[in-house]
């Protein structure tokens, strides 16, 4: 079919038709709490004291540290932006798709607009440019030299390399997969959506100047999904750094070559002929201008929804030319590309487990036809602002001692060159991130794993809406479907999700089926498996949540509320997980005021000048958060443990992972952690590198690879902090009650002092009918008995029990203020007893520490329970009253919790309410 004479217009306007769900809470106010006084009620909304570690009553200040981070040199590349910005709209590419011919959009007139109208290369021409080149030439004659060969010899190994390495893009190969990926794509999702205002700038960053692309990768689709958007927009299409593993691919192997793929070894080793002839191939092609360059950085899949720690090479071949002044300037162009739901979430959840990757195969490819019956949602692909590499460079690369050499001669990066590349890697992996969409699925799932093994399904509505809010507050880019309730939102994540999560019996729990039946190890198994898929969802929240949930986690770790001991811990926690999160280097101070910043945002903490500390308002937040992180804290503490007991010989990658993989699988099975998690080979791997880089394990070169030695003394310190810091972090689960502010005020006595004896017994008739009806259930019972005949009192009297009368009268002293949870009385009066049972004696209440008697300050009522509403929490917590006993002589430990005592007494079994 001849292609239509029209040409397909580049580059519409965008269609305006919504505003992508974005917002943040207001400024932080200060809000006043109540006046002090003996007894005490509940009601909403308001603001608590602060807890006995943090003292006297504090004001907000700004959130600052007081320890200085390590600078990099130069002026800082990356910043985030703290408020709220306006996002691009996006636009559903699948729709017109949907609407007219695949075949007319596959055969489209396609003359993409190139950087400054040069003619496109060849791709034969490119390979003879690479072997001519002066780098080739010269590394080609060292090798001859130093192994006594002819270099034509050498020659003729370099166009090997080339002709297994380089793409021949034509544009047959191109139609063939607009038109295939048309047809699956409109199978397996239901919207493509792109942010059309990125096009825009990319079509003329691509005019302009050499454009490398760097999306983020989750998926196979990433690179196929990216040559489809740019060839939609008539746009020049990428040439593609793909595995050499695609070239095991019959036939497709070839079709991805001629779509512009070319090929790259995993390791070089130290193979010098196939590094220069690959570097030189890389900066031919941009020098030239004619494609962009795309690869991804984090240089293999994230099996986790992580974003994983960049890789330099291909980024420090890139920037060569712009270093040796070859070019004027390159472009930079972050890319986001985000799943609702990821085609390889079960593969990459076996993988993580321990089950090898299968092989890239054209065979394994045609089985994979059964996902086409899938749904897997919505694409969202975030082009980002182009960024100039002549702009970063500015005022702290110096060029002038690359032109001192000859260009052909090969030099080592300097460290100030090393630095610069490695702090653009992690501003183009941080722009990623700042980009990625959040589904509300991935809010679910975030909730739900902190509720295992199943949570009520109305409560998990409620928890997703308030993480919802929380997220927009802390800058997270969520796509919340239009004109849909929270209700429906869940539910539609559930139908997407349905092999990870379903709903039973009004509660929701993870789809671990077969975990029910068969031998302990096959049940960790298939619980495993779920738990891990469900984290890979949760995981792109973290993203957003790192920052602050690093200091909720460091405030519940350091000794006091001290700012410097709650830095310094938060300090420790960023070395920790360096290889689980992306902090950009040497900022870690500011890092640290971003997660105070976002936390005091949400009213989560307050900070003064010398202290930071959580609010009782916040306290659900600051847990949360905590918990959020707990997998991680029990994961590393669990894979260090390992390496302290069983790892006193050298050891390698290859022994360590199977090791502490049934480390924790036997601690799984006899119940003694839950943490399903340090399972994860990713996980697992981090921590061995995190001891790296803290020196508490040695890794060696060796000629088949590398080893590793442990300092059992170093690990052990570490392991002890992360000891204490997993027991500071609470279990998180949906005893996470409403806020309310409590309203003290002095407590009416009995009787009146100058009563009588006859007033005393008298029946109090001074309340109006409004009053009376106030007292509640109470009140309406000593009505009743008030209205009882005088024998009829009598013999009843005669009936009770010592028993029932104390719980009558506690009744009745309680009636005056129904809804009263605490009752303070400081070395005065007793507490109220519910029964006469289970009373402590003087001997049974135990002497402060510091050798003083106890005496009774204050008891918690059983009110309380009607207003924490347990039981729609299906759970059961109980008593009649907790009686807090304290030091007669009020002895204290500076800023530290001091242990004090505490006397439950439940109902007696004939006592009711």
């Amino acid at each position: 079919m001849a292609p239509p004479t029209a040409r397909c217009p580049r580059l519409p306007p965008p269609r305006r038709t919504r505003q992508p769900g974005r917002g943040g809470a207001g400024p932080w106010a200060p809000r006043e709490a109540a006046a002090g006084g003996r007894a005490a009620r509940r009601g909403r909304a308001g603001e608590r004291g602060a807890g006995r570690r943090g003292g006297a009553r504090r004001t907000m200040a700004t959130a600052t540290a007081a320890t200085p981070g390590r600078a990099r040199r130069g002026a800082p590349m990356y910043s985030k932006e703290l408020t709220s910005k306006k996002r691009d709209e996006f636009e559903d590419i699948l729709e017109e798709r949907r609407l007219s011919s695949d075949l007319r959009y596959a055969m489209k007139c396609y003359t993409p607009v190139i950087y400054k109208g040069l003619s496109p290369c060849k791709p034969n021409a490119i390979k003879s440019a690479v072997l001519r080149s002066e780098q080739v030439q010269y590394v080609i004659k060292q090798l001859a030299k130093e192994m006594g060969e002819s270099p034509d010899i050498i020659q003729e190994e370099a166009t090997e390399i080339l002709d297994e390495m380089g793409h021949r893009m034509q544009l047959g190969a191109v139609r063939f997969f607009a038109f295939t990926l048309s047809k699956i794509f409109k199978q397996l999702f239901q919207r493509v959506c792109v942010n059309e205002e990125g096009m825009q700038r990319l079509q003329h960053a691509i005019q302009e100047h050499p454009v490398v692309l760097l999306p983020s990768h989750r998926s196979y689709v990433d690179f196929l999904m990216l040559s489809y958007l740019l060839y939609t927009y008539d746009l020049a299409l990428p040439v593609i750094a793909a595995g050499i593993d695609f070239l095991g691919m019959k036939i497709v192997g070839e079709l991805l070559r001629r779509a512009g793929a070319f090929f790259m070894r995993r390791s070089f080793g130290g193979n010098r002929l196939y590094w220069a002839v690959f570097a030189e191939y890389v900066k031919t092609m941009l020098r030239s201008g004619y494609a962009p360059i795309e690869f991804f950085l984090e240089g293999t899949r994230s099996r986790t929804a992580k974003t994983l720690t960049p890789k330099f090479g291909l980024l420090s071949i890139v920037m060569e030319p712009f270093f040796k002044r070859e070019v004027f300037d390159t472009y930079l162009v972050p890319i986001s590309i985000s799943y609702e739901r990821i085609l390889e979430e079960s593969l990459y959840a076996y993988e993580l487990l321990g089950v090898p990757k299968p092989k890239e195969s054209t065979s394994g490819l045609l089985k994979a036809r059964r996902i086409l019956s899938d749904n897997f949602g919505t694409i969202h692909i975030y082009v980002g602002q182009p960024v100039s590499l002549r702009t970063l460079a500015s005022g702290r690369i110096n060029r002038c001692p690359y032109n001192l050499v000859p260009r052909h001669l090969p030099q080592k990066p300097s460290e100030d060159i090393q630095e610069f590349v490695s702090d653009v890697a992690y501003k183009m992996e941080l722009l990623q991130i700042e980009n990625m969409v959040l589904s509300p699925w991935v809010l679910v799932a975030a909730v739900l794993l902190q509720n295992l093994p199943a949570m009520e399904f109305e409560l998990l509505i409620e928890k997703t809406l308030w993480l919802k809010g929380l997220t927009q507050t802390f800058g997270g880019f969520i796509e919340w479907p239009d004109n849909l309730c929270a209700k429906k939102a869940v539910l539609s994540g559930l139908t997407l999700h349905s092999n990870i999560a379903r709903l039973v019996d009004g509660h929701v729990v993870l789809n671990d089926k077969g975990a029910e039946d068969g031998a302990v190890g096959e049940i960790v198994f298939r619980h495993a498996l779920a738990v891990l898929m469900c984290a890979t969802y949760r995981n792109q929240l973290l993203n957003v949540f790192v920052r602050p949930a690093l200091v909720a986690v460091a405030l519940q770790m350091a000794p006091s509320f001290r700012k410097e001991e709650v830095y310094s811990c938060f300090n420790f926690l960023r070395d920790v997980f360096s290889d689980e999160f992306i902090f950009f280097p040497g900022i870690s101070l500011k890092d640290f005021e971003e997660g105070c910043f976002l936390l005091t945002k949400c009213d989560a903490i307050q900070t003064s000048q010398q202290e930071i500390y959580p609010t009782d308002k916040g306290s659900g937040t600051v847990s949360f958060l905590s918990a959020m992180f707990r997998p991680f804290v029990e994961g590393y503490q669990l894979i260090f443990r390992y390496l302290s007991k069983e790892m006193k010989e050298a050891f390698t990658e290859k022994q360590f992972i199977p090791g502490v993989r049934n480390f924790v699988f036997q601690h799984l099975e006899k119940g003694s952690t839950q943490c399903y998690e340090a399972l994860s080979s990713d996980m697992q791997k981090n921590a061995l590198s995190a001891l790296v880089q803290l020196g508490a394990v040695k890794k060696k070169k060796m000629p088949n690879g590398f080893t590793y030695n442990v300092n059992q003394e170093a690990v052990s310190k570490i392991l002890d902090m992360f000891d204490d810091s997993a027991d500071a972090i609470p279990e998180y689960n949906e005893f996470l009650f409403p806020e309310y502010e409590i309203l003290i005020e002095p407590e009416e006595p009995e009787f009146p002092a100058d009563s009588t004896d006859d007033e005393k017994g008298a029946e109090d008739t001074s309340k109006d009918t409004k009053e009376q009806e106030e007292l509640g259930a109470a009140g309406t019972a000593d009505e009743a008995f008030q209205s009882l005949d005088e024998k009829t009192l009598e013999a009843m009297a005669k009936h009770e029990t010592e028993e029932e009368k104390i719980f009558r009268m506690f009744k009745k002293r309680i009636a005056a203020e129904p809804e009263q949870i605490i009752r303070y009385c400081r070395g005065g009066e007793g507490p109220l007893w519910v029964s006469g049972e289970n009373r402590p004696e003087e001997k049974d209440i135990p002497n402060c520490v510091c050798g003083a008697k106890r005496i009774f300050e204050f008891q918690i009522m059983p009110q309380l329970l009607n207003h924490l509403q347990v039981d729609s929490l299906g759970e059961s917590i109980d008593w009649g009253t907790l009686v807090v006993y304290t030091c007669a002589e009020s002895c204290s430990a500076g800023s530290e919790y001091l242990e004090e005592f505490i006397w439950k007494q439940d109902y007696s079994m004939g006592s009711t309410l």
